[in-house]
């Protein structure tokens, strides 16, 4: 019998070194977010927020510091001016194929909710079930708040040399996940 404790000590001790100790940790005011974890401090600028449909290229963890996931996906508003430009696109020797990948967005999502969590846990399972019968691509429909990177802290002095984006790079709080047939 008291092995079963020792162990479930150890388990508990590990949980709590390994998830709850480390867990990051956010706080926010009207105009910033900030995540706390392994010891850093990020902090973003709170913008706009905005509704995005996304045909969808791949979705998963992020396995960062600060954010939980990623969609990358095109604007569908793009692969049907793509699909209007290349009927064939595609399929081999597709001139429209070179466009795909610069179309690519990439959405990095901070502070994800459980909800949000679950549905793109959802998606990335949809995603690879269709890519494995090579299914037809469906769509996201993301609506959240966009963030911009302001700095990383460490014993409130600040570490990092500011980390840019691109402009097909986004950084997000998500508040709702649906997942469509777009194609």
């Amino acid at each position: 019998m008291w092995k079963w404790l020792v162990v479930l000590a150890i388990l508990a001790g590990g949980y709590y070194f390994f998830l709850g100790s480390r867990a990051p940790k956010t706080s926010e005011t009207d105009d910033t977010l900030s995540v706390t974890g392994d010891g850093l401090k990020f902090v973003f600028n709170k913008k706009q927020s905005f509704e995005e449909s996304l045909v969808l290229f791949g979705v998963g963890s992020a396995k960062s510091s600060f954010a939980d996931s990623y969609i990358a996906g095109i604007p569908s508003e793009t692969m049907d001016s793509l699909l209007h430009q290349y009927p064939d696109l595609g399929t081999c020797g597709s001139k429209g194929n070179a466009k795909i990948g610069s179309s690519v967005h990439y959405l990095f999502t901070v502070n994800d909710s459980d909800e949000v969590k679950h549905a793109l846990k959802k998606a990335a399972g949809q995603f690879d079930e269709r890519t494995r019968i090579r299914d037809r691509r469906f769509c996201l429909k993301v609506t959240g708040q966009e963030l911009v990177f302001e700095g990383v802290y460490h014993d409130n002095e600040r570490v990092d040399g500011g980390i840019q984006y691109s402009g097909n790079q986004k950084l997000a709080r998500i508040e709702n996940v649906m997942i469509l047939n777009c194609l």
